[in-house]
């Protein structure tokens, strides 16, 4: 390729890059991304996660067996706080105990997400269920939010290699067959071939 070729294709590809930085010579300015959510602030400012050192981040631990979408901490008021690592969201959750719970059906907690403009969106719910086995309690999760295409099911379990009982990994389910929502876009496609 000769080198006028080259540097005319270099052009073309910077001109149609919104993402990059306003530089002589660039005619597009740098976009702001209203999808990341800004670092250091959030709904709950004052509160922190207690996290010891040991305790990996979600997005950063890919050693774990399991699809472990993020990490939560019981605080005192019965309320839980973390993180979720997801594609569709990544940021701070609040599992809020459902105080207005008005049947047997009814979540046992709300959660909220941080939103880009520093409040809060619901994202889901939680329920405490008894095991088949009348052995204990489990929190069973789903998160069902606009951008989400389906609902996303996960538990709430010890997090693996840690002695503290406050510390939950969000663990993701693989839907069930009754639990698949909607048809699969994907069927008449698959039919066809």
């Amino acid at each position: 390729m000769a080198r006028h070729q080259r540097h005319r294709r270099q052009r073309r590809q910077r001109r149609h890059r919104p993402d990059r930085a306003l530089v002589s010579g660039r005619s597009t300015p740098r976009i702001s991304r209203p999808d990341r959510p800004r670092k250091g602030r959030g709904p709950w400012p004052d509160e922190r996660p207690r996290r010891s050192k040991k305790v990996p981040t979600p997005s950063h631990d890919r050693s774990k067996p399991m699809a472990t979408l993020g990490t939560v901490y019981r605080q005192p008021n019965g309320s839980m706080t973390g993180d979720l690592a997801m594609k569709s969201y990544t940021g701070r959750v609040l599992f809020a105990p459902n105080s207005d719970k008005r049947g047997a059906n009814a979540p046992d907690f709300r959660i909220f997400g941080a939103s880009d403009r520093g409040g809060r969106f619901e994202m889901g719910a939680a329920w405490i269920k008894t095991r088949a086995d009348g052995s204990g309690t489990f929190v069973s999760v789903k998160l069902d939010y606009p951008e989400l295409p389906t609902p996303v099911y996960a538990t709430l379990g010890q997090l693996a290699g840690q002695d503290d009982d406050d510390l939950l990994a969000v663990i993701w389910n693989r839907p069930a067959e009754g639990r698949a929502t909607g048809s699969d876009p994907f069927a008449s496609l698959m039919a066809a071939a």
